[in-house]
């Protein structure tokens, strides 16, 4: 078994609130955080004959043995297979990532800060 290809990227987006709120207990928006979105890319590996004979009798534990190296704050992956030849493609459909793993906009925001400064 031999790694051709391996193209994984994290594709990371931000979460931004929209601010507007009918009530003064909610007077501005809530910080932004960035999370893991997805994963591009696609990872090539060339089989043996013999592993095309395994991949063959059970292509999920397979793959699922396969020390693929995913980039940072990927947790699991679910795959999408295509075998062509001897030619194993694996392109992710499903991924979990680590919640704090690009969530780097510093502490998390807490509410009572505010109203513990203010006298009542």
């Amino acid at each position: 078994m031999k790694t051709l290809t391996n193209t994984l990227t994290p594709l990371v987006e931000e979460w931004s609130d929209p601010g507007s709120y009918p009530n003064n207990l909610a007077q501005g928006p809530l910080p932004s955080y960035t999370f893991l979105a997805g994963l591009d890319g696609e990872v090539q590996i060339e089989l043996t004959d013999e592993e095309i004979g395994w991949y063959n009798e059970c292509a999920d534990d397979f793959v699922s043995e396969l020390d693929i190296d995913l980039p940072r704050g990927i947790l699991s992956v679910t795959w999408d297979r295509e075998l062509k030849g001897n030619i194993l493609t694996l392109t992710a459909t499903d991924v979990e990532g680590d919640p704090d793993c690009y969530d780097d906009d510093g502490p998390e925001y807490d509410p009572m800060d505010r109203y513990d400064r203010e006298d009542y």
